[in-house]
């Protein structure tokens, strides 16, 4: 794993991991998400992510999926209850780069 920020953002404490071999990025909540109040964790983080554009959200049964545009690629913000894992990927092949300037926008 590589860096890891924590945050405190809009009451929501958070800590983020920039896993550079796998090129995901990993939230760690000290609050738990549920379906009911995952948004509001979703835009702790889109707060401070700029350029921006979240195009839907998927629900499943135990899963959240928001695919969000960014730089012309597209990026998945999964949350997943049962786990209480949430985390964020490319749907495509995408520079490392983009983690780490999505990152340092996070640490702002």
């Amino acid at each position: 794993m590589g860096k890891s920020i924590s945050y405190i953002m809009q009451q929501l404490i958070f800590t983020s991991t920039l896993d550079s071999v796998h090129q995901n990025l990993y939230f760690s909540f000290e609050q738990m998400f549920e379906e009911e109040n995952y948004q509001q964790f979703t835009q702790a983080i889109t707060d401070r992510w700029l350029n921006t554009r979240i195009i839907e959200h998927v629900l499943g049964a135990d899963r959240v999926n928001i695919r969000i545009e960014y730089k012309g690629l597209i990026y998945v913000l999964n949350f997943e209850f049962y786990s209480q894992s949430c985390w964020l990927e490319s749907e495509a092949p995408a520079p490392i780069s983009h983690l780490e300037t999505i990152l340092s926008q996070l640490n702002g």
